[in-house]
């Protein structure tokens, strides 16, 4: 008895999808474990802020300037403030703050917290940056010339320490990162404080951030290298030789930047001088949003830069759809080989999660980062519709932070970083 020929092609087509959904899982899959043991491999390579004091550096630096740019921080600034008056640095610390003519009361919270403390001075900016600045840039490059001008009082410094105003210090921190950048042959290090999350939204955002690089780049090569598209920078807390930095053009060469933290290591590293990442070890963390709607503003200012153009972000979301969602949905809908590849491929990426949680956090996973772990599709969704919206919002120029619009800018090239 002869077999009905739509049965036949119905078969066949369910042949062809199985055969499809085993490719998909195992590509998917296979990428997940390669980050997973690649991020294994960071926990080792990645360097460290040293917990004692080290002794024999290639290079001394006695006088820091500490420069703080702030705009709407009135709760967090008083924090830092405290942080930095508790350093036990054998170090000539200045500290010079700048209030970003903030909407709140930063400014008169950062006066109270500095008091007569003769090495902190707060400056206070008017108006909005000039255009074609971003607000931090703008801000940064002033301190960096209040630095310079106190040249005229016979202080120089020797070395520039960016800090956001959200950043939290151990009392230590600013000792062991000079000191660490004495030692490396870097000329700006990017000190990686360990980013906390305590809300919903954070928690499935947040850990991303170090999980990017660290499961992504390897950093035993990253480090060495000068290659500007291995940059990986944290504008949060960057340590830079003052005389590298001017000759460099400073903030005002990436003035326009959405992620002006790479773009600055992009344009050290063009001009063939050495950047890296150091994790703080305990010394410094931070909580950059502490609300769903500051999360969603904060990340789609940037994220659509972060990768280049629109080609290079539907890439990166295609491989984190294939990598980090396929798998998953695969086990739970599959059958067979193909949800054991499945389970594989998503029991590597909830264990990439938690190691380099591990690795950024100096202690065991906790119950609320094992969670996030496994819901690191969730995570992945969340990043997917992050960039898509970033990336949404800068084609309608619609970008803005803290009340002020952003410039519409693609991330700066090679080419035009040169020539500035």
């Amino acid at each position: 008895m002869a077999r009905p020929r739509h049965l036949g092609k119905h078969r066949g087509t369910r042949k062809s999808w199985r055969k499809l959904a085993a490719s998909v899982v195992a590509i998917g899959s296979t990428i997940a474990v390669g980050n997973a043991i690649l991020a294994t491999a960071n926990t080792v390579a990645t360097p460290r802020l040293p917990t004692v004091p080290i002794r024999g550096s290639r290079r001394r630096h006695d006088r820091i300037a500490i420069c703080v740019p702030a705009r709407n921080e009135e709760e967090s600034l008083p924090r830092l403030i405290s942080d930095l008056k508790g350093q036990r640095a054998q170090l000539d610390l200045r500290v010079i703050i700048l209030d970003d003519n903030s909407t709140d009361a930063t400014l008169a919270t950062a006066k109270r917290a500095v008091g007569s403390d003769p090495r902190f001075k707060v400056l206070s900016g008017t108006g909005n940056p000039p255009p074609g600045w971003v607000g931090k840039q703008y801000a940064c490059h002033r301190l960096a010339a209040h630095v310079d001008g106190m040249a005229d009082e016979g202080w120089v410094a020797d070395v520039l320490v960016f800090l956001d105003a959200d950043v939290r210090l151990q009392p230590d921190a600013i000792e062991r990162s000079v000191e660490y950048f004495g030692r490396t042959e870097s000329e700006l290090v990017s000190v990686w404080p360990a980013q906390c999350a305590f809300t919903a939204s954070e928690t499935v955002v947040q850990p991303l951030l170090a999980w990017s690089w660290m499961a992504f780049a390897p950093m035993w090569m990253t480090n060495q290298s000068t290659n500007p598209d291995h940059a990986v920078a944290c504008g949060q807390f960057l340590v830079i030789d003052r005389n590298i930095y001017k000759s460099a053009g400073g903030h005002a060469a990436v003035k326009d930047s959405l992620t002006e933290d790479l773009d600055l290591a992009r344009l050290l590293r063009g001009n063939g001088v050495g950047t890296s990442v150091v994790l703080a070890s305990g010394q410094a963390r931070c909580r950059m949003y502490d609300s769903a709607r500051d999360l969603h503003a904060g990340y789609t200012r940037w994220l659509g830069t972060a990768f280049g153009g629109p080609v290079k972000s539907c890439t990166i979301a295609a491989v984190a759809t294939l990598a980090y969602i396929a798998p998953p949905l695969l086990a739970v809908g599959g059958g067979g080989a193909v949800r054991r590849i499945g389970i594989v491929g998503y029991t590597a990426a909830v264990a990439s999660r938690m190691i380099v949680w591990s690795a950024e956090h100096q202690r065991t996973p906790t119950i609320a980062s094992s969670a996030s772990a496994v819901a690191h599709p969730l995570s992945t969704v969340a990043f997917i519709g992050l960039l898509a919206s970033s990336r949404f919002r800068q084609v309608r120029g619609s970008t803005s932070w803290k009340g002020r619009a952003l410039p519409q800018v693609a991330q700066i090239s090679q080419q035009e970083l040169a020539a500035r």
